[in-house]
């Protein structure tokens, strides 16, 4: 009877919680009835029994990650600035940037960490942030005034260094927004697998976000450039050589240098120089055996992009007569716009004399 008896006030108790016996361990007994997954996190997310503050390396290691992006975009942007130059591309670019890294800053540091405790860096180093007074996500006030708080740190450096001799591994933020950052306890293998899934979920997501960050820096800005450059040497010369050919003919090959002029024309410009040349030079060179020899002094790029180019020709031309056989010289700057065209040329398209 006693031995029945027995057995029957055994099977009577209630099962061990294994969170006492782990919150025992810990020095910290959780009441009962309490629980330890924070409000609005999944059932699979991983425990928390202690507030253990984290290291500081992971501290600084999770700040690597939550800045790679923002950094990788400004690296970006720079670049593409810097060789696109004056392109028209540049500023709107950049306000873009501008206005994306602060989406993200918000996004990460505010919304996610507010809500979780966690960051891209923190998930991804198994930290996060919480209220100094309990295992709780500071809330997205907190994340706005931790954020803000860390002016301080940024202003006097050494708030970011704090944490290598505070008892609590705060910086100024810290202390002021009465928060802590604490290393994840895990008491769950499902729940770290899924962590780990997680992460690197996080961490693809990073890498697609920094390939993307790249392709449209090199969509946007590089390869514009770098056409751009590569259209300014054939701009250059076709300028030169379009000028030369326009003002300079033979009288006996006049008319087919006019034709080699015309090649090397389009659009109204083309029309205009065909009929004049037509009415006036010609007749005139023939008649009175006009020779116009013309010899390119140097030029400048006004403006370019990759269909349309204004460049400036300095060009020495000298003329010779029948009434006049003594050459005579002259000196002047011609405003040439020019357009390129589908089969990869850059013909004359306005012809205006500076001086």
């Amino acid at each position: 009877m006693n031995t029945t008896s027995t057995e029957k006030q055994a099977d009577t108790r209630e099962p061990l919680d294994s969170r006492s016996l782990i919150g025992e361990a810990s020095g910290n007994a959780i009441p009962e009835g309490s629980s330890t997954k924070e409000a609005g996190e999944s059932p699979r997310a991983c425990r928390q029994t202690a507030l253990i503050p984290a290291a500081s390396r992971y501290r600084y290691i999770a700040g690597i990650f939550d800045w790679l992006v923002p950094a990788v975009i400004a690296a970006g942007v720079i670049t593409g600035n810097t060789i696109a130059d004056h392109s028209p591309r540049v500023f709107p670019t950049s306000v873009i940037a501008v206005i994306a890294i602060a989406a993200y800053v918000v996004w990460n540091s505010v919304i996610v960490q507010g809500s979780t405790g966690r960051t891209i860096g923190k998930r991804a180093v198994r930290i996060r942030t919480v209220q100094a007074g309990g295992p709780h996500s500071p809330g997205y006030k907190g994340a706005v005034g931790r954020a803000i708080a860390h002016v301080l740190d940024t202003v006097t450096f050494v708030g970011w260094l704090r944490p290598l001799w505070n008892a609590r591994r705060q910086t100024f933020a810290d202390s002021i927004s009465g928060t802590i950052v604490i290393s994840d306890i895990d008491t769950d293998g499902r729940a770290c697998r899924a962590a780990r899934v997680i992460n690197c979920g996080i961490l693809g997501a990073v890498v697609l976000s920094l390939a993307i960050c790249v392709g449209a820096s090199y969509l946007l800005q590089y390869r514009p450039a770098t056409e751009v450059e590569s259209a300014r040497d054939g701009a250059t010369q076709a300028a030169a050589e379009g000028t030369q050919a326009v003002l300079s003919y033979e009288p006996q090959t006049v008319e087919d240098d006019i034709s080699t002029a015309t090649n090397r024309l389009t659009g109204e410009f083309l029309e205009y120089y065909s009929t004049f040349a037509q009415q006036v030079v010609i007749p005139t060179s023939k008649q009175k055996n006009v020779a116009m020899r013309t010899q390119i002094a140097g030029t400048a790029i006004e403006s370019i992009s990759s269909s349309t180019a204004v460049v400036l020709v300095y060009v020495n031309q000298t003329a010779t007569s029948q009434d006049s056989p003594n050459p005579a010289t002259t000196q002047s700057a011609i405003r040439v716009e020019l357009q390129h065209d589908s089969d990869d040329r850059w013909l004359i398209s306005k012809f205006d004399p500076v001086i």
